[in-house]
């Protein structure tokens, strides 16, 4: 039985494949625009190098936004049509929730920020204990003046692909941690397997499972949340 992460979230496709017995395979292509039909191609190479078939996938995790809009929609559409073929489980990941818990060891205040063009980004803030996140507020997509107001005190982890953007922002309260993801990207889907049995891990329904750009529920012009750390 393979397990298989799939991100689509930001330009090009990145894979993750895992075997029962712990085998794993990681494949990411940047084109230099957002995924497409070249993501049947990438999962039939990346089968092909682990002498594997469709059918053997039994559990999909696919990251569901905020992101591209292009990619989002292509990658969910590929992950319900093969979960639907092969009779896999199929789960969804908020990308800010993904890149958070890839740094969880590194701060115990993380700020998750992806561009979400216009002068506007997607953002999420988590802490953590080092083994799990707790959420303070995800996928609100704020206006480049409205972003520094968010978090008020101690100094926080600037993760996402947005980070190089929005770090003077912060006025010197934000730090970064040098990877080897390229600037445009933030390569998320080795992670996704740690998150199946995460509580903020849903299972999607095939007939209504819809990417998340930010949710209709938070204002860009309200803070309907405001971190201040305890005892301020």
């Amino acid at each position: 039985m393979i397990f298989l992460g799939i991100d689509t979230s930001s330009l090009g496709i990145s894979l993750y494949l895992e075997t029962e017995k712990g085998e794993n395979f990681e494949i990411s292509t940047f084109p230099g625009k957002p995924a497409g039909e070249d993501i049947v191609a990438v999962f039939k190479d990346a089968l092909e190098t682990i002498c594997a078939e469709p059918k053997e996938v039994n559990k999909i995790a696919v990251v569901t936004g905020p992101g591209s809009f292009t990619g989002l929609r292509v990658g969910m559409a590929f992950a319900k049509g093969l979960s639907k073929a092969s009779g896999a489980r199929l789960k969804g990941i908020n990308a800010l929730y993904a890149i958070a818990w890839k740094y969880r060891k590194h701060s115990e205040l993380i700020f998750s920020v992806r561009d979400a063009k216009n002068g506007r980004y997607y953002c999420g803030l988590f802490k953590s204990d080092k083994n799990r996140l707790e959420p303070v507020f995800m996928t609100l997509a704020l206006r480049e003046e409205e972003i520094s107001a968010y978090i008020q005190g101690e100094r926080f982890l600037l993760a996402g692909e947005g980070r190089n953007k929005a770090e003077d922002l912060f006025c010197g309260r934000a730090h970064t941690i040098k990877t080897t993801d390229s600037y445009k990207t933030e390569i998320i889907s080795p992670v996704l397997i740690e998150l199946w049995e995460d509580p903020l891990t849903k299972e999607l329904d095939l007939s209504s499972a819809v990417p998340e750009y930010f949710s209709a529920e938070f204002s860009l012009n309200k803070r309907l949340f405001f971190y201040r750390p305890a005892g301020n």
